[in-house]
């Protein structure tokens, strides 16, 4: 059974999410919240959910500050932010903190529950706007440079939080389409041949 938390502090979207959860067969809305401090308050690290969908505007609490304090106390969990905002920042934010999906509340729910799908099996999810939103950032980044292979990896504080170049990378490969497991894969492929491993 997927074991799935929702937080998010519009009651009737947070009532929406919890019964399209419970509709599917295998899954069940382990817990669900309003705020943090309650989702600090309900979580149990030693039953912790598979998939935790997280807001990222809280009752005046930005969510993608405490993504590091949720990481340490439910390592195994999955981290998928659903949002309204799809401008860079957000998205960069999310992913650099640790979330391994982002979706764009409004959109239909299969969308959802493909997020949901692929986070668990492939490891990560961006929807269509959260994949433009890095697209227009690696392209302005790139300065100019339509091609994801010539595309500089550039560290600018005032554009975008700091990624490691790994992080770039994986991302590029991401708004290419490459699921997590195929992005490992290449990875592996890369450190044998160089002789890294």
């Amino acid at each position: 059974m997927t074991k799935i938390a929702v937080v998010d502090d519009d009651p009737v979207l947070l009532a929406r999410m919890v019964s399209l959860i419970g509709m599917q067969e295998n899954w069940r809305c382990a817990l669900q919240a309003e705020s943090l401090g309650e989702f600090f308050e309900k979580t149990n690290p030693e039953s912790s959910p598979d998939v935790l969908l997280l807001d990222i505007q809280l009752k005046e609490i930005n969510s993608l500050q405490h993504l590091d304090k949720i990481k340490k106390m439910l390592p195994n969990t999955k981290i998928v932010i659903m949002t309204g905002y799809t401008q860079d920042k957000y998205v960069l934010d999310a992913l650099s903190g640790g979330a391994d999906g982002y979706f764009v509340k409004g959109c239909k729910p299969a969308d959802i529950l493909t997020a949901i799908h692929n986070t668990l099996t492939d490891g990560a999810y961006l929807g269509s706007s959260a994949a433009k939103a890095v697209v227009n950032h690696l392209r302005s980044s790139g300065e100019g440079s339509s091609s994801y292979e010539d595309i500089a990896i550039l560290q600018d504080d005032t554009a975008a939080p700091a990624l490691s170049p790994r992080e770039w990378e994986v991302a590029k490969l991401l708004v290419n389409g490459l699921s997590y497991k195929a992005i490992a894969a290449q990875f592996l492929y890369r450190s044998i041949r160089c002789g890294t491993m």
